[in-house]
């Protein structure tokens, strides 16, 4: 047994494409997301004078809406711009027919504004960081 505290990009690679392979033989879904255009992903942005001052980035696969990234300018907040992008995300799920939206936030972030939209705390990992919690949140549509 070796352990070491250093990046080693071989081993890391080993451990993904591993990883990647035992998931493609016995997941159906791992499988096909491979296939290029699988994933879609989907940018909504928000500007003032043509300069971004927020926006969503999620990807659609597996029947649902993955919302990677979310974030309004400091000075934009409390305005209704994230309320107006995330209804718009909502609306595109549901033209789309996925069954549900999946993010993750921390307790010093957004989790209250995703439970006034309906979203669900379905996973928490108490004092990560230290002092805090991140939340796995799920809003479903069907």
């Amino acid at each position: 047994m070796d352990i070491s505290f250093k990046k080693d990009v071989e081993v890391i690679t080993f451990l993904k494409e591993s990883i990647k392979s035992h998931n493609d033989e016995v997941s159906y879904y791992h499988k096909i997301s491979r296939d290029e255009d699988y994933v879609k992903p989907i940018l909504i942005t928000e500007k003032d004078k043509g300069r971004i001052i927020g926006g969503i980035s999620a990807s659609m696969y597996w029947e649902m809406i993955y919302l990677d990234e979310f974030f309004i300018k400091a000075e934009y907040r409390k305005k209704g711009i994230g309320r107006k992008l995330l209804n718009q995300l909502i609306d595109i799920a549901k033209e789309k027919h996925v069954n549900f939206i999946c993010l993750q936030t921390f307790s010093f972030q957004a989790r209250d504004f995703y439970l006034k939209f309906g979203f669900k705390i379905i996973g928490e990992i108490k004092d990560y960081p230290p002092g805090e919690s991140m939340y796995t949140m799920r809003l479903d549509l069907k």
